[in-house]
């Protein structure tokens, strides 16, 4: 069906609304998908591909992706149904709400076993938001087996590529595929001692064997597990390994390492039992609760689980190291996304690799200590910039990549990186706690709000429109929405912090430093001037990130940042202030009444990736050639093996009638007359 832009950005506009300023550019990726999917259609239409259609489809939101990627067309009223699940509650409830719908028969009747097959995937996606393979290629099949006594059980049985859902979503399954299973009057799997030494044998003969698993867990938690579980955890064999003790066993279909099932078993159920049962208790799901008695996993380190750091341990000549964990100077975390980032995909500001010689550009892969793993780089102007050291020795703030090339001949060094833009669902991605924000300007424009709404009793009408203009200046420009005069005054009447870019980086100072610089500085009429002959007073000034320039042994701070210094350290002032401020952010407050956010916070680790360190994925047996000899190559497809039989190799490759020609073909489109085949 040919893709119609107009249809589907009024679909679009109907499940998920955009703020109108938005339209234009949502509009314009729709026409631009239709002009590229129209190219698909003729590509497809001349018959040089097996297919006539252009496989991809169109979904708007979560509901058609579960819809369309479990093909579930002929459930009539699923989709819309869990659009108002999604509304009205959490995205496990939807999961389960919905897997129970589709076995009770409310979208159409089918026997229990398929009833349950479905439901247990409709659920998976839910909650792994339809991005994975794990629904279709994860789960192998679901069935309904029989305990010693005769009652039924609801039985799972996973893949190799249930990985893809991760530990807790591919545990959940198991929830969900338990809770589908009362609502359809099944009893609780029952494990024979047999099978729970099945497990345990299985798991370390895998471990020995194939390879390590996220977690490592004790034989007591595994055999606890098995033992309670209300769904059997069961698998098709992933690898020619098998068991040498438990074989044969009646329920379980092979003697061969069952790598999904494994996985779902020791890196869910058992490696995160404390994540699951917090999870479960919040949604008030009851038989779960032997969960506590588990005492969970111990992180394996291994290539895919590294230490704090390890992402420095195999740095080479020629990949930059651009920001060390915890480094003054480096990246400054902060958290949010913009259009062009999301999950693993992180924002630096445009102007900084114009000023590091471009050791980045878009779509640099790199790793990234914080939340860990792999990154690619996207430029996010919205974002604090990098302060650079000129060779007079004046620093400067860079705003645009503009401003980077015109500064780029003058540069000493780079003193501050600025922010690193990261995404909450990539630490939510990697179950990492979160380090502290820094008060940004999305926090300074909430308080103003807040307090501004807290104050609309006593406002004049005047004083009311004086913040609403302010917030959408800010709104507009994050940088260079406000003055120095604005920030002072908001920060006094609505007794919030101070603007973050006026801020600086003065909380990296302890209070008798701020002093020293204080001492050693005087208002003019326009201007701070700042004596640095004490060596120690510039560097304190290049620590602060205070912009300024350097004229012999006076560093001269102009403009709005010479409001806000002299205002912060009230040099108006005769009374000598106390040395008795516990810290920077103390003795602003107690000179000039005024608060600071914290702006020093965590420093994210960042070095250029190796994305050709990727490792060759051999097939299992290795095939030594893709060249159709049937089964007489034997498993590894081996040529030479199949002509020393000195048989007839007989292969069916393709059988296709051209209806007019009346000849056999090899294409879906006869090559003499066009006829479709």
């Amino acid at each position: 069906m040919p893709f119609d832009a107009k249809s589907a950005w009024e679909r679009s506009k109907q499940l998920a609304p955009f703020p109108d300023h938005l339209n234009p550019y949502y509009e314009d990726i729709l026409s631009q998908y239709e002009q590229a999917y129209s190219i698909a259609e003729i590509g497809r239409s001349k018959g040089y591909d097996p297919n006539y259609n252009v496989e991809p489809r169109t979904v708007f939101d979560l509901a058609d992706r579960v819809n369309e990627m479990l093909g579930l067309d002929q459930f009539e009223g699923l989709a819309e149904r869990l659009r108002v699940l999604l509304k009205t509650t959490s995205k496990e409830k939807a999961a389960i709400n919905i897997s129970q719908e589709i076995a009770l028969g409310k979208f159409g009747r089918m026997d229990t076993a398929k009833a349950l097959e479905y439901g247990v995937r409709a659920g998976l996606a839910v909650i792994t938001d339809g991005v994975t393979v794990a629904p279709i290629q994860g789960i192998y099949t679901v069935s309904v087996k029989q305990n010693d006594d005769n009652s039924s059980y609801a039985s799972v049985s996973y893949a190799g590529p249930m990985r893809s859902a991760g530990g807790t979503e591919a545990a959940f399954s198991l929830v969900i595929a338990d809770l589908t299973a009362k609502k359809l009057g099944l009893s609780s799997y029952r494990a024979r001692e047999e099978e729970i030494g099945r497990y345990t044998e299985e798991l370390r003969v895998y471990e020995r064997e194939v390879g390590n698993f996220q977690y490592r867990v004790t034989d007591e938690d595994v055999r606890s597990a098995i033992s309670n579980l209300p769904v059997e955890i069961d698998g098709v064999e992933t690898d020619p390994v098998e068991v040498v003790v438990h074989r044969n066993l009646s329920r379980v279909g092979t003697d061969r390492v069952r790598g999904g099932a494994l996985r779902v078993l020791n890196d869910g159920v058992v490696g995160r039992a404390h994540k699951l049962e917090k999870k479960l208790a919040s949604l008030n799901v009851s038989g779960w609760e032997w969960l506590e008695l588990l005492g969970g996993g111990t992180q394996q380190s291994s290539n895919e689980t590294e230490h704090a750091g390890a992402h420095f341990e195999e740095v080479i000549s020629g990949r930059a190291v651009l920001s060390s964990p915890g480094r003054m100077g480096g990246f400054r975390l902060r958290y949010g996304r913009s259009f062009n980032t999301g999950l693993s995909t992180i924002g630096i500001h445009p102007a900084l690799p114009t000023l590091l010689d471009f050791p980045v550009v878009v779509g640099t892969q790199v790793k990234v200590d914080q939340p860990g793993k792999a990154a690619t780089i996207a430029f996010v102007d919205s974002i604090e910039g990098p302060t650079v050291l000129l060779r007079d020795g004046s620093v400067r703030r860079i705003d645009s990549a503009e401003q980077a090339e015109e500064v780029r001949g003058e540069l000493a060094k780079v003193i501050d990186l600025g922010d690193v833009l990261i995404s909450f669902g990539d630490f939510l991605e990697s179950n990492k706690n979160l380090p502290p924000s820094p008060y940004v300007v999305g926090w300074w424009a909430q308080d103003v709000e807040n307090a501004s709404l807290s104050l609309s009793k006593r406002q004049s009408p005047g004083e009311d429109r004086y913040y609403k203009e302010i917030l959408e200046r800010i709104t507009a420009d994050p940088f260079l929405g406000i003055s120095a005069r604005e920030a002072l005054t908001l920060s006094k009447e609505l007794n919030v912090p101070l603007y973050p870019r006026f801020s600086y980086r003065l909380d990296r100072l302890s209070g008798a430093e701020l002093l020293e610089v204080r001492r050693a500085s005087h208002y003019a009429s326009d201007h701070v001037e700042i004596d640095i002959t004490s060596h120690p007073v510039k560097l304190l000034l290049e620590r602060t990130l205070l912009p300024h320039r350097v004229e012999g042994s006076v560093a001269r701070v102009e403009g709005d940042d010479a409001i806000i210094l002299a205002h912060l350290f009230a040099l108006d002032s005769a009374v000598p202030p106390s040395e008795d401020y516990r810290d920077a952010a103390d003795m602003i407050r107690g000179l000039s009444g005024i608060r600071i956010g914290r702006q020093t916070t965590a420093t994210v680790g960042v070095r250029v990736g190796r994305p050709e360190k990727a490792m060759l994925r051999h097939l299992k047996p290795p095939v030594h050639t893709l060249f159709p000899v049937g089964p007489g190559g034997g498993p590894s497809r081996n040529l030479i093996t199949a002509v020393g039989k000195g048989e007839t190799v007989e292969v069916d490759i393709v059988n296709l009638v051209c209806p007019s020609c009346g000849v056999r073909r090899t294409s879906i489109r006869c090559d003499q007359c066009g006829e479709a085949t």
